[in-house]
């Protein structure tokens, strides 16, 4: 006998009609509808609220569609089949057509390539080896041995103290600045097959891996003995393959005359290998000039060199002198003859 006024149990009515509970569930929900009174009611009531729905929105035979609807459809789709223009991808327009399709992926390949190129042009330089020459300061004096051709009176100066005068032969010192005397011609060799003949009034320093020239003219001879000798000037480097070459140092400018083998030339910016016979001069802003290349360079006379650096270096009323005993300087092409 069903007792109860009021029910507060929760039921899933809508899962006991839809058939989704498990046995034991809807056993359950069966026992307490035979007790509770208003669940029974509830329950009623939603079985005609799903009923009525059922009825009401359930397709119906007349709302399908009859074969003449479904033959316009097919008309119709038919048609826009037809009219749609298609442009096969062999012809200009159909590519230029696939391209505006595509722009936004076009265009971004692009940029990407783009970024790369930038990279690459910007970031990679010449890989040239060259095999660098280094010594120590102990063996630099015995590596780097000179000899003065200078007027009487006149000495090599080191660190620009005109009184520290140095013999006039001997080895030279790494990090220590050398000047040439006015009128004098300083030769020094180096692994005994390689010369270098600086002009008057030049001023340079040897280091571990060749020459730093700072102003004045220089003259190289190098063998195979002299490949990756570096000479560093204000404007940038040269270095040897084991040639002949000459270089000259001016206010804003190096240049640069080859006349046997190749050389590499390096500036703050740009690396270049010399292999032409010529001039070429190194600009202090890293560019890298031929002499055609700027009318002023142009015209500057070429320099008068010996054809070998066995020439004599100063004229025969001149001496190869010792400045701490002048008494012992001779001839110069006496003693030249002897070198």
């Amino acid at each position: 006998m069903k007792t109860k006024p009021s029910c507060h149990e929760k039921l899933d009515f809508q899962s006991y009609l839809d058939q989704q509970m498990t046995l034991p569930e809807r056993l359950k929900v069966d026992r307490h509808l035979r007790d509770c009174n208003d669940c029974e009611q509830n329950m009623k009531a939603y079985s005609r609220l799903f009923e009525e729905l059922g009825s009401n929105f359930m397709p119906q035979k007349s709302d399908l569609p009859t074969q003449d609807d479904i033959r316009k459809v097919m008309g119709r789709l038919h048609t826009k089949k037809h009219n749609t223009r298609f442009e096969p991808m062999h012809s200009v327009t159909g590519i230029l057509a696939e391209l505006i399709r595509l722009q936004k992926y076009v265009i971004a390949g692009i940029g990407v390539c783009i970024a790369f190129f930038l990279y690459f042009a910007f970031q990679s330089k010449p890989s040239i080896n060259v095999p660098a020459i280094t010594v120590s300061r102990e063996a630099a004096s015995a590596y780097f041995t000179y000899k003065l051709f200078a007027p009487n009176g006149k000495g090599l100066n080191a660190d620009g103290n005109s009184l520290r005068s140095l013999p006039f032969n001997g080895g030279l010192e790494l990090g220590t600045t050398y000047n040439v005397p006015q009128l004098g011609k300083l030769l020094v060799t180096f692994a005994e097959e390689n010369r270098m003949r600086f002009s008057s009034q030049a001023q340079f320093q040897v280091s571990k891996s060749g020459v730093t020239l700072l102003s004045g003219e220089l003259m190289c001879d190098f063998k195979k003995g002299g490949s990756g000798f570096v000479i560093t000037t204000p404007a940038g480097t040269i270095t040897s393959n084991g040639t002949r070459f000459f270089v000259e140092v001016s206010p804003g400018s190096t240049r640069v005359d080859l006349e046997e083998g190749n050389i590499i030339l390096r500036t703050k910016s740009k690396t270049q290998v010399m292999k032409n016979l010529g001039s070429i001069f190194l600009m202090a802003n890293g560019a890298i000039q031929s002499g055609s290349d700027n009318l002023e360079l142009a015209n500057v006379p070429p320099v008068k060199r010996p054809v070998s650096l066995n020439e004599a270096p100063i004229s025969p009323n001149e001496t190869f002198v010792s400045p701490n005993n002048n008494s012992d300087s001779a001839p110069a092409s006496t003693l030249h003859d002897s070198y």
